[in-house]
């Protein structure tokens, strides 16, 4: 149980980590396509006023501009250094520039276009999907040596609990009965279900030939199971009595025949009192 707990967990954590890589890629690709920005703003008609747009850009490209305004006006795209000259001398020199009330132009800059928000959230996304892949695939291997260092009886498709051909599953502490051949079985084992069909939290012990071997607490409305080993002669089989006796009294009873080596599966349920 617990190695396919790892397993799964393992799975999911290289899934995860996949996912993260694919979205980082895809951020890498949007941080390298054209966006458009647009931008409003007043600029009162008069001499010597300006308003500044930054943009954060990275790699090589070009800038196209579009405007529009009620009147003439002077646009320029600059360097920053270019920009921190213009501040200082107030002569204004740029990668291009127009003039007018509307129109547009296209300038190739010495560095642009890469998204740097995107740029930094999809390296993030690569290097922790790479992280978190490699995990789950370290755990992976671990849980497949374990598994191999398990007893076959377990394995897929191979002999159940207790003897249970074809089951796919254990019972919960069951005993795994050796292979036809391999020793003489003293053990037979019961297959307890028992449901608890009242509306109320139940506390079962469960007595074999009088003795009790285990209790159960049940919640309402829910089935438990519970795997019971018990030793037997090496006869051919061994009749015995299995009872379910509750904190109130209640008890159910049943005859099991047992055989060596062999599994008998018993289901009981726990009735509610008439008229409740």
């Amino acid at each position: 149980m617990k190695t396919t707990t790892l397993r799964n967990l393992s799975f999911v954590v290289m899934v995860l980590g996949l996912l993260l890589v694919l979205g980082g890629v895809s951020l890498f690709v949007a941080a390298n396509g054209p966006r458009d920005r647009a931008y409003t703003f007043s600029l009162p008609n008069q001499a010597n006023r300006y308003q500044r747009i930054q943009v954060s850009i990275l790699t090589a490209g070009s800038i196209d501009v579009v405007y529009q305004s009620d009147y003439a006006i002077m646009i320029w795209v600059m360097t920053e250094a270019q920009h921190a000259d213009f501040l200082q001398t107030g002569q204004a020199q740029g990668l291009g520039q127009d003039t007018g009330i509307s129109g547009g132009f296209t300038t190739a800059l010495p560095s642009g276009g890469l998204d740097p928000t995107l740029f930094s959230g999809g390296l993030g996304c690569v290097v922790g999907g790479m992280i978190l892949a490699v995990v789950g695939l370290l755990y992976r291997g671990v849980a497949k040596k374990r598994e191999a260092t398990m007893s076959p009886f377990y394995g897929p498709g191979g002999v159940g609990a207790a003897g249970y051909p074809g089951t796919q599953y254990p019972w919960p502490g069951a005993a795994v009965a050796p292979p036809p051949g391999i020793g003489v079985p003293s053990t037979g084992t019961i297959l307890l279900t028992l449901e608890n069909s009242t509306s109320a939290e139940e506390t079962v012990r469960i007595l074999i030939d009088g003795s009790e071997v285990a209790t159960l607490t049940i919640p309402a409305g829910a089935t438990q199971r519970a795997s019971l080993p018990m030793e037997i002669s090496a006869g051919p089989a061994t009749s015995t009595s299995l009872e379910a006796v509750t904190a109130g009294g209640k008890r159910l009873q049943q005859s099991v025949t047992l055989v060596p080596g062999g599994a008998v599966p018993v289901s009981l349920r726990l009735e509610p009192e008439k008229g409740a």
